[in-house]
């Protein structure tokens, strides 16, 4: 494939819009570049897999959130059971040592 100049590009895209004729979205081929006659502005079917996209990057994100939240409370847990093993820990250690005769 030939390779094109960027800017002879750029120049005929330039001079298509200013005709009023859009390479993108081609007018009917009787009416070319008529605003009455516009051609297909619109896919169809985006506008549903937009929404489809959108709703499953919300599950992703509520899935993400409900993982983190999971994952706080499990090291809040741990937290816990360690303070608990040094508060029995301490208890052990201050029971022996009044247990202890000071003689």
């Amino acid at each position: 494939m030939k390779k094109r100049n960027p800017l002879l590009v750029l120049v005929v895209l330039l001079l298509d819009k200013l005709r009023g004729e859009h390479p993108e979205h081609p007018g009917h081929p009787e009416h070319p570049g008529d605003p009455e006659h516009p051609g297909h502005p619109e896919h169809p079917g985006e506008k549903e897999k937009k929404e489809k996209k959108k709703k499953k990057e919300k599950k992703k994100k509520k899935e993400k959130k409900k993982k983190k939240e999971k994952k706080k409370r499990k090291k809040r847990k741990k937290r816990k059971k360690r303070k608990k093993r040094k508060k029995r820990k301490k208890r052990k250690k201050r029971k022996k040592y009044r247990s202890q005769d000071l003689s």
